[in-house]
């Protein structure tokens, strides 16, 4: 794309972001998120609990939720998550390995900024991550695996591998 062609679009107003983060003890951490793009109204609300100290078997349950706003004639829509994540601690040699476990609800009508993995209806995700694949310093090369499958549309699924750079 023609960089030059967008220049005048640069004085439109089309995105607001307004984010509260708060956390409760060590236990939990809660956000509350305005956002409005493209002439939609989005609020978004999060809790991550920390239960690592009390189970073995999980770190922390995240539930979120996020709903497009009746404003301006816009239908309500909403997709709801709920994370369940481990990370185990020099699993491969000294490498770590983080799972992830998501079930999302989307319903109809509701397209997703940037949200191209969660379909309409119930969908599970599972996500493998190794942050630390190879350590550079301060630098970390990381991959990750994830999938993602419809629950209620089975020929709906998204097989992604890829790298991450953290520096």
């Amino acid at each position: 794309p023609n960089v030059f062609e967008r220049f005048d679009d640069f004085a439109d107003f089309n995105y607001l972001q307004v984010i509260l983060n708060h956390s409760l003890a060590e236990v939990a951490k809660a956000s509350l998120e305005y956002t409005h793009l493209d002439g939609e109204h989005f609020a978004r609300g999060a809790v991550r609990f920390d239960l690592s100290k009390w189970l073995t078997f999980i770190d922390s349950v995240t539930l979120e939720d996020m709903v497009r706003l009746p404003i301006n004639g816009a239908q309500v829509a909403n997709v709801l998550a709920v994370e369940l994540s481990k990370r185990f601690k020099d699993l491969i040699g000294d490498r770590d390995l983080q799972i992830a476990l998501i079930y999302a609800f989307r319903t109809d009508g509701l397209d997703i900024p940037l949200g191209d993995k969660i379909w309409e209806g119930h969908s599970l995700r599972v996500k493998l991550v190794v942050p630390d694949l190879l350590v550079l310093g301060e630098a970390q090369l990381g991959a990750f695996i994830d999938y993602v499958q419809s629950l209620s549309s089975f020929n709906q699924v998204r097989f992604e591998t890829g790298v991450s750079l953290r520096f």
